[in-house]
């Protein structure tokens, strides 16, 4: 990952020219990252709970969720972890 200025050096290949060699580069906007409130586990030694996402498009309908990459879409998408005893 390249941030700010950045130099960028490609040696010679191909033929000794150096040609034959086509790079492209895409320079894109760093996500924006949201963040919330952090669900608290209480320091109980015999505590056990059980952590889970959940995603809703409407915020009173939840299903389970998995970590991993969502796209975007034109509604809403509300998530929430719980973490229950």
């Amino acid at each position: 990952m390249m941030t700010g200025v950045t130099q960028v050096f490609l040696p010679p290949y191909g033929t000794p020219e150096g040609d034959g060699l086509t790079v492209t580069l895409r320079i894109t906007k760093k996500a924006e990252e949201m963040t919330s409130q952090p669900v608290l586990i209480p320091a109980v030694a015999d505590g056990r709970y059980d952590v889970s996402i959940e995603t809703s498009a409407d915020a009173e309908n939840w299903a389970p969720a998995a970590p991993g990459e969502y796209l975007g879409s034109s509604s809403h998408r509300f998530f929430r972890v719980k973490a229950v005893r």
